[in-house]
């Protein structure tokens, strides 16, 4: 049996996934309806607050897309406050569920910033946080 470098990222990712998901069951928080959750920007980069996350610190790090997302939500300030829901509520906006990560690790979503379409990655962290990959996640920031 070979493997290639694309066997061995699928095989991390599902891996990601699934830990994930379990850790969040028995560590994570119990996020049921709406919770808050802080990013905050380092010079290398974003990255997401985390409490009980049991995984490395570069794993809750905001790449493809969700950077310049979080970029736009702050208004360059550098740090934000998000309400999540998995639940549509009033007033707030909608990241929908594009695809699943082709690795197995997260999903792609799309949102509209600025006019115009956009899409990020939330990787298997996500899982960890709400117990699943929704289909919809509603946000509003929080001043």
């Amino acid at each position: 049996m070979s493997f290639n470098n694309e066997s061995i990222l699928k095989t991390y990712g599902v891996a990601k996934s699934v830990l994930a998901r379990t850790a969040g069951k028995v560590l994570g928080p119990k996020n049921k309806g709406t919770f808050t959750m802080r990013f905050y920007k380092e010079a290398s980069g974003w990255y997401a607050d985390v409490p009980h996350w049991p995984g490395p610190k570069a794993a809750l790090a905001m790449v493809w897309g969700a950077d310049a997302f979080l970029d736009y939500l702050s208004n360059g300030v550098g740090e934000v406050t998000v309400s999540v829901s998995d639940k549509e509520l009033d007033n707030y906006a909608k990241l929908q569920w594009v695809y699943d990560n082709h690795n197995g690790d997260g999903a792609h979503y799309q949102t509209t910033m600025n006019g115009r379409d956009h899409v990020l990655w939330l990787c298997a962290v996500t899982e960890f946080v709400m117990g699943k990959m929704p289909r919809e996640i509603w946000f509003s920031t929080v001043a």
